[in-house]
C-alpha cells in the first residue's frame, strides 16, 4: 500500500474495488484492523469529489469504520496515514523538495500554505512571467523562449489568505507547490509563514470546485467603470471616463505586495488616475463652464481653468437635487482625498520606509473609492433614461468582497 502511494510519485490511493478479491467479508475484517491501529484510512469521495487524491485531511477512523460498513467497496481508495509513512519516509529522500515531503509523509495535497506577500513581487515585475489575478486567486507561468533556467520555472496557482488583524498572504495548495522545481520550492519555504491562516472564502469554494460568490473590490471598480460610460452612453453622452481599464488594467492596482511608503504612493497615483484623470471632459458639454474667472490686484482678472473634480461636482449639483446630500458629499470627499494623498509626495519627501500599517490603510482607501465610485453610478441611475441599462448582479446586490 505504502509503496503505491509512493512510488510513481503522484501519492494517489488504492481503489478499494482492487483490494476487494472475492472473499468481501475477509477483506473488509482486514481494512478495518489497519483502520483501526492508525495504519490506513479510507477517502470515499463524499467530501471532496476525487477520491483518487488525498485533498483534505484523514477522517476520524470511527467515521472511516462506519463508512466502510454502509458503503462497502462501490467506492473509495486505500491510503496509508501519516503514522505509518512517517516510520519509512525520511527527509533525505526528497533533498530540497520540503512540500513533496510533506506529501510523502500524508499530509492532504489541497493543505494550504501560506507565504509573504512579496514572494509574489519578483514574479510581477519579471517580464519573463506571466503574473495574473483577481485578488482572490490568480496564477504564475514562465512564457515561453523566456529564457527561464529550468531550476527557476514556475507554473504556480495561488490564491489569498487572512491572519489576525486582516493580514493578507499568498496561498499555494501543496500539491502545486510540490510540483516546483528543488530550488523554487527553497524559494517559497524561505518566505513561509508560521501562523494560523483562512482561506479567502472564494478562494476555498474554487479548491472545492465550487463557482465564486463574489467579485474583489477592485474587480468590481472597474466594473463600475464600465457600468457608467454605458450609463453614459444611454443618456446620450459621451463615456464619463476615457478608459475602463476593462482590458488593461494596471500593474499597480491590487493589494500591495509590500508595504512600504513608495508602494502605497504608487497605487494612489494609480487609483487618482483611474478617477479624476480619467474623466473626459466631453460628457459635460456645454453645461458647465470650462473656465472660472479670478479676479487680480489692481481691477483685472485671469482665467483659470477648472479641474475635473470640480467640473464633475459642479454638473452633478446642477442636474441632481438628492433629498439626503451626504452620500454625494462624500463621495466627492474621497475623490479629492485621492488627490490630496497623490499630490503629497510631490511635495514631502518620502523614503520606501517598510510599514505593516500601510497594507490596512490601503485597504481602507480602497473602500472607501470604491463605495465612491458606487454612489457614482447609483446618482446617475436616477437618470430617467439610465434606469434600462443592466447592472451586473454582483454590483446590483453589492455582491463584493470588502478587505
Amino acid at each position: 500500500m505504502a509503496h503505491a502511494y509512493l512510488v510513481f510519485g503522484r501519492f494517489n490511493g488504492l481503489p478499494l474495488m482492487k483490494l476487494a478479491g472475492d472473499d468481501h467479508e475477509e477483506t473488509r475484517r482486514s481494512l478495518r484492523v489497519l483502520i483501526d491501529c492508525g495504519l490506513a484510512t479510507i477517502v470515499f469521495g463524499d467530501i471532496h469529489p476525487n477520491p483518487f487524491i488525498r485533498a483534505l485531511p484523514d477522517e476520524p477512523k470511527e467515521e472511516t469504520l462506519r463508512k466502510l460498513d454502509e458503503c462497502g467497496f462501490v467506492q473509495g481508495n486505500f491510503y496509508p496515514t501519516r503514522a505509518y509513512l512517517d516510520t519509512v519516509v525520511t527527509p533525505g529522500q526528497y533533498p530540497g523538495r520540503p512540500y513533496t515531503y510533506e506529501l510523502a509523509r500524508g499530509e492532504p495535497q489541497l493543505g494550504h500554505r501560506a507565504f509573504e506577500l512579496r514572494i509574489l513581487e519578483d514574479y510581477r515585475n519579471d517580464p519573463r512571467f506571466e503574473y495574473s489575478t483577481n485578488d482572490i486567486q490568480g496564477q504564475i507561468y514562465a512564457h515561453d523562449d523566456a529564457g527561464v533556467r529550468s531550476e527557476e520555472n514556475v507554473y504556480l496557482r495561488f490564491g489569498f489568505a487572512f491572519g489576525e488583524d486582516r493580514a493578507m498572504f499568498v496561498a499555494a495548495m501543496l500539491w502545486d507547490l510540490s510540483q516546483l522545481s528543488p530550488e523554487a520550492q527553497q524559494r517559497w519555504r524561505m518566505r513561509e509563514v508560521d501562523v494560523p491562516t483562512s482561506l479567502h472564502p472564494d478562494h476555498h469554494r474554487a479548491v472545492m470546485g465550487h463557482f465564486p460568490e463574489r467579485l474583489s473590490l477592485y474587480e468590481a471598480f472597474i466594473m463600475e467603470l464600465e457600468t457608467i460610460n454605458r450609463i453614459a452612453a444611454a443618456i446620450g453622452r459621451p463615456g464619463l471616463f476615457r478608459h475602463d481599464h476593462s482590458r488593461d488594467r494596471p500593474r499597480e492596482f491590487g493589494s500591495l505586495l509590500r508595504p512600504t511608503v513608495k508602494e502605497f504612493n504608487d497605487f494612489v497615483a494609480t487609483l487618482d488616475k483611474m478617477i479624476s484623470d480619467n474623466i473626459d471632459l466631453a460628457f459635460f458639454g456645454d453645461d458647465v463652464a470650462r473656465e472660472r474667472r479670478i479676479d487680480v490686484e489692481g481691477g483685472g482678472f485671469r482665467l483659470e481653468r477648472k479641474g475635473s473634480l470640480q467640473l464633475l461636482e459642479e454638473w452633478l449639483r446642477q442636474k441632481f437635487r438628492p433629498r439626503e446630500p451626504a452620500p454625494m458629499d462624500d463621495m466627492l470627499a474621497t475623490f479629492r482625498k485621492v488627490r490630496k494623498l497623490r499630490n503629497k509626495p510631490a511635495h514631502v519627501g518620502v523614503g520606501n520606509a517598510f510599514d505593516p500599517d500601510i497594507a490596512l490603510k490601503q485597504r481602507d482607501l480602497m473602500e472607501q473609492a470604491y463605495t465612491a465610485l458606487r454612489t457614482l453610478r447609483l446618482i446617475l441611475m436616477n437618470h430617467p433614461l439610465a434606469r434600462e441599462v443592466e447592472i451586473d448582479s454582483h454590483l446590483r446586490e453589492g455582491l463584493i468582497w470588502t478587505p
